[in-house]
């Protein structure tokens, strides 16, 4: 009776285990990391001149990059490897496909006692970089189809636009669980 009460309770362990299917399986040993956007800087991206006409600004104007920092919540690291950015006109909502563009990077979050350990630059396929710092992924977001669209005709200021730029971030975790984070920043002439 007491082999019987065992081979039953084995059975029951085994059965709990891959009854919830091979997806859910792994993650019954392999915890998923926890990573979160703990700041982006700036979250508005304005260009800088000493130009002072709207023409000024566009042909000499500073474009800044976006910071996007990242907050590990256990112990598992993170290695990042692709994004995407899609840009949407903050007036109407309506996403603007033509500025759609992704890029691979390299980029480690460690683990929440570790520290972030690659430095690499890599280009999109576009001409817009990437670069990874100890503090954080910087990308460049105003490609020369950005400055088109929000500027528009750099004699006429009142077809400036605002853009919102939506920012997937892909990669795994170190046990193999695929993780993807967005973030997002206003672009603005």
């Amino acid at each position: 009776m007491k082999n019987f009460k065992f081979a039953i309770l084995a059975m029951m362990i085994i059965g709990a285990l891959f009854g919830t299917g091979c997806s859910d399986i792994s993650q019954t040993f392999h915890e998923k990391a926890g990573i979160i956007i703990s700041s982006i800087s700036p979250q508005i991206l304005k260009p800088t001149s000493t130009g002072t006409t709207e023409a000024e600004i566009y042909a000499s104007g500073t474009f800044p990059t976006a910071t996007i920092m990242f907050q590990n919540l256990n112990a598992i690291p993170v290695a990042l490897s692709a994004y995407k950015v899609d840009y949407f006109n903050i007036t109407d909502g309506s996403q603007i496909g033509s500025l759609t563009f992704s890029g691979q990077t390299v980029f480690t979050i460690p683990g929440a006692t570790g520290e972030t350990t690659d430095t690499t630059t890599t280009t999109t396929t576009t001409t817009t970089t990437t670069d990874s710092t100890d503090s954080g992924l910087t990308l460049y977001l105003w490609t020369q189809a950005v400055k088109d669209e929000v500027y528009g005709n750099t004699s006429i200021t009142s077809d400036n636009k605002q853009l919102l730029a939506k920012i997937d971030i892909y990669g795994d975790d170190y046990n193999g669980n695929s993780v993807q984070i967005s973030a997002a920043v206003t672009l603005t002439p």
